[in-house]
């Protein structure tokens, strides 16, 4: 009886997945770069999907956002499968979500407050005066109060990611999405993102989706982790979960243990070219 009150206490206390992924297929040719990949991203959390060059993160991270279709399986946010919407159904639920690309993807051409401005003058009918006081609060937020002016040409690499992510909450959107948030940072720059990701989730209670393979950003932030490996999901859950892991190839990455060179340098090389 005991126990049964304590694993419903869990239960309670466990939150529900914003998005499911279910046995997701998708390749080129007969390549598969994701093959069958579930799991679940809880809401109000930061779920870390890690894994090396090559594992299948950036791919994936296309399709939870709409821009690639699946060859097979379903993506469901808030029970609504991505993979089978139309076009206008789509932009309707990206709406609801931000991203922060790799580079920050900001518009050269336009300053930093109407890089920021953009998606409220595309998507919302709202007052220009209003639209560029709620840029104003979003550059505020990711500590970029009075660089509304500049262009990104003046920035610096981790400001441009700053401005990017401001971009990517103009919408106050319920998930956020970092594609490889620290890459082409230093280490101080760096934590500070990772300061700022948390600080998200502590004010805002969203649910933050972070693609990476830096493991010191991933001990600070992660409350949840897919970590992925060639296009196969090798452990979900969270940082003791992860650490516990039985699979060698997991606790590689983790010790950054180089795979072994292949002994025969012939066989290699045609394992390269799938010959």
């Amino acid at each position: 009886m005991e126990e049964r009150v304590r694993r419903e206490d869990v239960n309670r206390r466990a939150p529900a997945a914003i998005i499911e992924v279910r046995d997701l297929v998708t390749g080129y040719g007969d390549r598969r770069i994701l093959d069958g990949v579930s799991f679940g991203v809880p809401e109000g959390l930061v779920t870390v999907i890690l894994g090396g060059s090559g594992s299948g993160k950036s791919t994936l991270l296309r399709h939870l956002i709409g821009l690639q279709r699946p060859s097979r399986g379903q993506i469901l946010v808030r029970g609504r499968d991505v993979a089978a919407m139309g076009s206008a159904e789509l932009t309707e639920v990206r709406k609801r979500m931000g991203i922060l690309f790799q580079s920050g993807a900001l518009l050269n051409s336009m300053s930093v407050g109407d890089n920021v401005a953009l998606p409220l003058r595309e998507h919302t009918l709202l007052q220009e005066s209003t639209i560029q006081i709620m840029a104003r609060i979003k550059l505020q937020l990711v500590g970029l109060a009075g660089f509304e002016d500049f262009m990104p040409a003046q920035l610096s690499g981790g400001m441009k990611k700053r401005a990017g992510l401001a971009r990517a909450m103009a919408m106050d959107p319920e998930i956020l999405f970092f594609d490889e948030p620290s890459a082409g940072l230093d280490p101080v720059t760096a934590a500070a993102l990772d300061e700022l990701i948390l600080k998200l989730k502590r004010t805002f209670r969203m649910t933050l989706v972070v693609v990476t393979h830096e493991l010191p950003s991933l001990y600070i932030i992660a409350d949840h982790v897919v970590m992925l490996m060639g296009g196969k999901v090798l452990v979900e859950g969270d940082l003791a979960t992860l650490r516990a892991s039985s699979d060698s190839r997991v606790q590689d990455f983790l010790a950054r243990r180089p795979a072994p060179e292949a002994e025969d340098a012939e066989a290699y090389l045609k394992s390269l070219v799938g010959s």
